[in-house]
């Protein structure tokens, strides 16, 4: 069924906060003072406050107002005037009267000077509009105009509210992913500016996004979230909409007397706010819960009064999802021709608004409605729609109904042939079990018939005898008889189980079958998406040929354990000299590559932001960083996660300048001579701080560098099962300095196959090789 949400695209309006003052008496006053710019200005700043938007009665002062403001020539009252009119009839659900006031503003603005924050506004505003109407590109295009205008005037708020409302537009025409960076955009600015309205609209809207996915749990948390806050804020329009939302998960969670109390509590709302289109929503949604009891009739009801909502209101949106339901419900009470009448409406509205979740449901309507009159050609073509639109929202391929349909009509076909013809095979080995027990009888009595006239003359004594045998023997005949009838009927009996087994198992199979499928298809799908992150965490790390121009040679093996992992190489250029970092963050996955991605942040912002050119500075740096980021949140000091070594090296000077945290490395000069660099830290007891010092390493003897985390030498062996340990990786490394740096590191790479084996990889592995 067809619900229809309440998304909050922050185009509320302020409540009032002063006392009601009579209309009529305003009007005088505005007249009497028409040519006062100043009185005016305060009248206005009167009018926004004095009643809730949802009485009509200070509309006519507002509309005198814009008049007097244009006599006068005051050209920012007559924009204030527009847009104060626009917003209340907004709010009321009257859409079309809304659209001519604010467009009234952007033509007015191409007249005369307006200030840009009520153009922005009104751009906003038509895009909520056009929305609402069924224009999803005009939205769009009107919503990108507003931020556009909000930008060059830094006003945050307004910016925050129309990438809302543009997240809302993006969700509803299914594309979730466009709709959950734009929505998670605006969260973050509200929050930002501590607006906790703006901040409840957001969790309203992210909730719709986990609701399309089919996580209800966590739309339900972002709804009870949104209203927690609307009903601090005493914000009638809010509270409404978010328990028009929670009650449509609690419907589909089967909690029926919940949901109706929420969805009379939101129509309350509704009511009192005089917003003939959320009554609309509203009502719809009451119409779905009462379908969804089993009572169609009262269903109806609420679809059609919903429908007079939406035609008031215009709202084209609210239009498809009534046709939609109304199809349903039509459907349920078995008038088909009128069921499929709502379902055609619906398609042609949802095409003309590219949603495509309600293309989707109305050509499945459509194929449940051919399909029970027989039109199985048309019906066809629908369900092929279907499974297109389907898979566009999902991404999950459910089972083409008509090849199900097929497979059952050749199963149960099979199974009625199998069935006749075990049947056949028992009725021909019954005839032949008769044919023997007569066969059997004919040749007793032909046997007997010949001893009794052979005999006859010999046992003529004997004939009251014989004939009492006869008699009991034919009573034997018949006991066997029946016997045989009693086997045949328990016979059928159990090929009755065994075709009921056999029909159970089948069933049991395809479930099964589709289950795996879906099964499949998570993995590939979480498969894919860690094989993309692998390539983002790749993108971000530095490439380590560009050392060549300090370096003779480089060569790098870099293996995460999971498809993105903790281990970095970066590195930043300056003039004449390089800096290079070798890190290993916190665990390995997912975990070490969001570790990651902070250091390299730190890092980059260390070198281009802070231009910190030294190695313990920039070690100083992203330990603060991320004590700072991260570790005080959580009361503890997160540097025990990243091990690092920053280095430094300029083209003139024969010395590596270096400082770090627990990482060392190896160099091996020209002579072979070996040499563990570990670098110095000191601890301030004062502060509790860790000081970092830079050290000087003399490489005038050329030779060998190695940088390495310890994901090399913890692996496993698969059939040691011990850790290969650091000496024996030195010892690997001096074996072979024979060798140019690039095949050391291949043979690195080999040896640890060979040594790791089936054995799984137990860390991220980061080994750079530098000639000197």
């Amino acid at each position: 069924m067809i619900k229809i949400k309440n998304l909050l695209f922050a185009l509320s309006i302020a409540t009032p906060l002063m006392a009601q003052s009579n209309p009529d008496s305003l009007i005088e006053v505005i007249r009497k003072n028409a040519k006062d710019s100043i009185i005016l200005n305060k009248i206005f700043e009167k009018l926004a406050p004095t009643k809730e938007y949802k009485d009509s009665i200070y509309d006519k002062v507002v509309i005198e107002f814009i008049k007097s403001s244009a006599s006068y020539g005051w050209a920012k009252g007559v924009a204030k005037g527009n847009d104060l009119a626009g917003n209340r009839y907004y709010v009321r659900g009257n859409f079309s009267k809304a659209q001519e006031y604010f467009e009234s503003i952007i033509n007015f603005s191409q007249k005369t000077k307006v200030p840009v924050a009520i153009i922005a506004n009104a751009y906003k505003m038509l895009s909520g509009i056009l929305f609402n109407t069924g224009n999803a590109e005009g939205a769009i295009e009107k919503a990108n105009n507003a931020i556009a205008l909000f930008q060059q005037v830094n006003d945050t708020l307004g910016l925050a509210k129309t990438i809302n409302l543009l997240g809302g537009i993006y969700w509803n025409l299914g594309k979730l992913e466009i709709a959950s960076e734009k929505l998670y955009q605006a969260l973050k600015l509200r929050e930002k500016l501590g607006d906790s309205l703006g901040v409840a609209h957001a969790y309203n809207n992210i909730g719709l996004i986990y609701d399309t996915q089919g996580k209800q749990n966590e739309a339900l948390d972002m709804y009870y979230k949104a209203l927690s806050i609307y009903q601090k804020l005493k914000n009638d329009l809010g509270v409404g909409r978010a328990s028009n939302n929670i009650a449509i998960i609690l419907k589909n969670q089967k909690r029926f007397t919940e949901s109706l109390d929420m969805f009379l509590k939101s129509y309350e709302v509704d009511v009192k706010n005089n917003n003939i289109d959320d009554q609309g929503k509203t009502l719809s949604n009451i119409g779905q819960l009462y379908l969804e009891i089993g009572n169609p009739k009262e269903a109806i009801n609420y679809f059609f009064k919903a429908k007079s909502a939406f035609e008031q209101s215009k709202n084209e949106n609210g239009l498809a999802a009534v046709f939609l339901n109304l199809g349903r419900a039509y459907e349920q009470v078995g008038n088909y021709s009128t069921s499929a009448i709502f379902y055609i409406n619906a398609l042609e509205i949802a095409s003309k608004l590219k949603s495509i979740e309600w293309q989707r449901d109305a050509h499945k309507g459509m194929y449940s409605i051919l399909k029970r009159q027989g039109n199985y050609k048309k019906a066809i073509e629908h369900l092929e729609e279907y499974k297109t639109l389907s898979d566009t929202l999902s991404n999950i391929s459910n089972l083409n109904n008509l090849d199900k349909l097929k497979i059952e009509y050749e199963t149960d076909k099979k199974e009625s042939e199998i069935v006749l013809l075990q049947k056949d095979n028992e009725l021909k080995q019954l005839d032949i079990k008769r044919q023997k027990v007569i066969n059997f009888l004919l040749l007793s009595l032909v046997l007997f018939s010949l001893a009794i006239v052979v005999l006859s003359y010999l046992y003529l004594k004997k004939l009251k005898k014989d004939k009492r045998l006869l008699q009991e023997m034919n009573a034997e005949i018949l006991i066997q008889k029946e016997e045989i009838e009693t086997q045949r009927d328990m016979l059928e009996i159990n090929i009755n189980e065994l075709n009921q087994h056999k029909t159970e198992l089948a069933l049991q199979t395809d479930q099964i079958e589709t289950q795996n499928r879906l099964l499949e298809y998570a993995n590939r799908r979480i498969t894919e998406g860690l094989e993309y992150a692998s390539l983002i965490q790749r993108s971000l790390l530095s490439n380590p040929v560009e050392l060549e121009k300090y370096f003779s040679k480089q060569a790098m093996l870099y293996k995460p354990k999971d498809f993105v992992g903790g281990d970095i190489y970066w590195h930043h250029e300056f003039d004449n000299e390089i800096i290079f970092v070798i890190a290993d963050c916190i665990g390995h996955g997912v975990a070490g590559a969001f570790m990651s991605i902070m250091a390299i942040n730190a890092l980059k912002d260390a070198v281009t932001i802070f231009n910190l050119n030294k190695p313990s500075q920039i070690a100083t740096h992203l330990y603060n960083e991320l004590i700072k980021n991260s570790a005080k949140p959580f009361g503890s000091n997160l540097l025990l996660g990243i091990d690092f070594m920053v280095c430094k090296y300029t083209k003139q000077a024969e010395v590596i300048e270096y400082s770090g945290y627990k990482i060392s490395f190896e160099y091996f000069d020209s002579e072979n001579n070996h040499k563990t660099i570990r670098p110095q830290r000191n601890l301030n007891r004062q502060i509790g701080l860790i000081e970092f010092n830079d050290e000087y390493l003399d490489i005038t003897k050329r030779g060998k560098l190695f940088f390495y985390t310890d994901g090399y030498h913890d692996q496993i062996s698969d059939t040691k099962r011990i850790k290969l340990g650091k000496s024996e990786y030195i010892k690997l490394l001096g074996n072979t300095l024979g060798k140019p740096v690039d095949e050391q590191v291949k043979h690195l790479e080999s040896f640890l196959e060979k040594w790791k084996g089936n054995y799984e990889q137990v860390d991220d592995i980061l080994v750079l090789g530098i000639d000197i």
